[in-house]
């Protein structure tokens, strides 16, 4: 007809945003595919230069740019592959591939809450790159792995081991 109505929805859906602009229109073009890089506030759109948050961002943004973090992280990664979960009674495997292919891997678990550990394994390679290991099974409960070699930036992961009640037969 002859009349605008200013919606704030898009297909009947609230978008967010500050109350000023929708949360999508606040995203710049350059972080469509990766808005989880932008930073979030909890301020007026008019306010946004004025919010201690924003300023504390803006200024750990501009003053990192000459940190070479690569000078405090080891050089080489691990990729780690280990179930989220394990039923009790069921042997825990660990796989993981070394950046450096020729670099042994050792693994570590802890169950939660616990100092000491409760397997430290050695993992054989495989014939495709990966190295592997099987322990346990373990107790009920929830576990962290540690993976890791010489010179290489450990992996890390949790998994819990849970009770599968029986099926009564």
């Amino acid at each position: 007809g002859k009349r605008v109505e200013m919606l704030k929805t898009y297909e009947g859906k609230n978008l967010g945003g500050d109350g000023t602009v929708p949360r999508v229109s606040a995203i710049p073009i350059e972080l469509s595919d990766r808005s989880e890089q932008a930073m979030y506030a909890g301020s007026k759109h008019g306010s946004l230069q004025n919010a201690d948050p924003v300023i504390r961002q803006l200024k750990g943004v501009l003053t990192g740019f000459d940190l070479g973090l690569g000078d405090f992280r080891d050089a080489g990664m691990v990729t780690l592959e280990v179930d989220d979960l394990y039923a009790d009674g069921e042997p825990i495997q660990v796989r993981a591939r070394p950046a450096a292919q020729d670099t042994p891997l050792a693994a570590t678990i802890w169950r939660s809450g616990e100092a000491d550990p409760v397997a430290r394994l050695s993992l054989s390679a495989d014939d495709d790159g990966w190295q592997s290991a099987t322990t346990g099974p373990l107790d009920e409960g929830a576990y962290r792995i540690v993976v890791g070699g010489t010179g290489l930036q450990a992996a890390e992961d949790a998994f819990a081991v849970v009770e599968i009640p029986g099926d009564g037969a």
